[in-house]
């Protein structure tokens, strides 16, 4: 492993498009706690790509484990440290944080979905043997769930615990927390990428071949689809007004809440890169000109909300991995460096906001993965070489000593969320910390998922802040309380008796 340092970017005025398989989306319940540090790809539910948490200062090598076959996803984090991700050999494992193996579980065949870590604990993942598995934390199985094809989407899991994934069977599907059936929608096209959500519940996916991108209600109903003309290769990102982002076979789109296109960035190759958003609503996204061999190239794009391109920076090999963000804005690009020739680079990249490089590490196989952050700072991301052949999943950067990555020592960590009392009637009060100033968000749900009260919906500074959430007018019951701020979320469960 090599390291590099520094050169001036490329700007050109061009175009749009960012990265996909396994990008950091609207948090599903267990990353909506809060504590787990990096819960799906994706990130959040929204699929913006953006972690508050800093990456580590050096790239130090902290440890490689080698596998004989490509990881095709991001691993998920949880609390603990505990890191998950499955691998083509068709093994799921969970890693302790210095490396170690601390259980595995097969499969009949190639994992190629990454792992969700829910409310409970249980780790949720796909597999190309047609089944959707739900794992305890002690790697024993929960429930699986049988499709009629491979399935490669990582799951969104929404407050209320219903979990949605697609499949090569052209099926989105919606389960209970029991792994029941809810409904099922056809797009016509095979569901390949992770679905994301709005702040209203409405489940976006893109329908692969179909050309359209898709939005459906809770209950399976669709809202409305959107026919981009070409096919779609990326999972779909929503921005902080709703827009819907989607990358395509020769642009990325933008969609507003209807549908309906606002405006497109042609590329100079596929968007197979999910886009991310930053904190100002940037959008970030590379594209891979699809050649042979040494005609392969990658461009990195950076546009403003109104579509406008800010800036790019052109590669000599493909980017097919989602751009990860974090707390400083800085944006990891893995390349693919699809030949042996010395210009064709297998590297992990880290960019300034402005597109100015900060450094690189160069790999040996291809990172096919995006960069999953954990709390103290360390990145993790997987390889690959070939057709069955060399693979590894990295861990770089020192450790920060405290514990996190976050500058203030006297700031919360986490976004937290509790209520007193619990159970109530027919008031609490609803208390919780952010370790940033921003807009924040609680919503309370009902059992249904339904949306029944908005106690806060503004500014706050860094800290720990309380608000009341008066229940006079609703039925006994669990309530949802969740709380969203500069792309996180925790959910926190509440019990009115009367």
């Amino acid at each position: 492993m090599r390291v590099r340092k520094g050169y001036s970017p490329n700007i050109p005025v061009l175009a749009c498009v960012l990265l996909l398989f396994g990008l950091p989306v609207w948090n599903p319940v267990g990353a909506q706690t809060g504590a787990t540090p990096w819960p799906r790809a994706g990130y959040d539910l929204k699929n913006t790509g953006r972690t508050s948490t800093k990456g580590s200062a050096t790239q130090e090598l902290r440890w490689k484990m080698d596998i004989k076959e490509i990881i095709h996803t991001p691993p998920a984090i949880d609390s603990d440290g505990t890191i998950y991700f499955g691998c083509n050999e068709g093994t799921f494992y969970a890693l302790k944080p210095d490396g170690s193996v601390k259980w595995k579980y097969k499969t009949d065949k190639e994992v190629r979905g990454a792992a969700t870590i829910g409310a409970d604990g249980a780790i949720y993942f796909g597999s190309n043997d047609t089944y959707f598995y739900a794992l305890n934390p002690d790697g024993s199985l929960k429930w699986k769930f049988k499709t009629e094809g491979e399935v490669t989407s990582p799951a969104l899991i929404t407050p209320d615990g219903n979990i949605y994934f697609g499949s090569f069977d052209d099926n989105l599907y919606a389960l209970n927390p029991s792994g029941q059936l809810r409904w099922k929608y056809n797009a016509g096209g095979n569901i390949i990428w992770a679905p994301s959500a709005d702040d209203n519940g409405t489940v976006y996916f893109p329908g692969g071949m179909s050309n359209n991108v898709y939005a459906v209600n809770k209950d399976g109903t669709l809202k409305w689809k959107s026919d981009l003309g070409e096919s779609t290769y990326s999972a779909i990102s929503i921005g902080p007004d709703g827009t819907a982002y989607a990358g395509g076979k020769t642009a990325m789109y933008a969609l507003d809440r209807s549908g309906v296109q606002k405006w497109k960035v042609s590329t100079k190759g596929w968007v197979y890169t999910t886009p991310s958003i930053g904190a100002d609503g940037s959008i970030y996204f590379a594209s891979a000109d699809i050649g042979t061999g040494s005609t392969e190239t990658g461009q990195l794009y950076a546009c403003a909300p109104n579509g406008s391109v800010k800036w790019t920076n052109a590669f000599t090999e493909p980017v097919y991995a989602p751009i990860t963000i974090d707390g400083n804005g800085t944006l990891y690009v893995g390349l693919f460096g699809t030949t042996n020739k010395p210009e064709k680079k297998r590297a992990l990249m880290a960019f300034n906001p402005d597109g100015v490089k900060k450094w690189e590490v160069e790999v040996p196989e291809w990172v096919y993965t995006a960069v999953s952050i954990g709390k103290d700072g360390v990145m993790y991301f997987g390889t690959g070489y070939g057709s069955g052949g060399q693979g590894g999943l990295y861990a770089i950067g020192k450790p920060d000593a405290s514990g996190t990555a976050v500058e203030d020592r006297d700031l919360p960590l986490v976004y937290s969320l509790e209520n007193y009392p619990n159970p109530f009637n027919p008031a609490t009060t609803i208390r919780y910390s952010i370790p940033q100033t921003g807009r924040v968000r609680i919503e309370v749900f009902d059992g249904l998922g339904r949306r029944v009260a908005v106690p806060l919906d503004g500014i706050k500074e860094a800290g720990t802040h309380s608000t009341l959430f008066d229940a006079s007018g609703l039925p006994s019951g669990v309530y949802y309380a969740r709380i969203e701020a500069e792309g996180r979320a925790a959910t926190h469960v509440m019990t009115l008796q009367k």
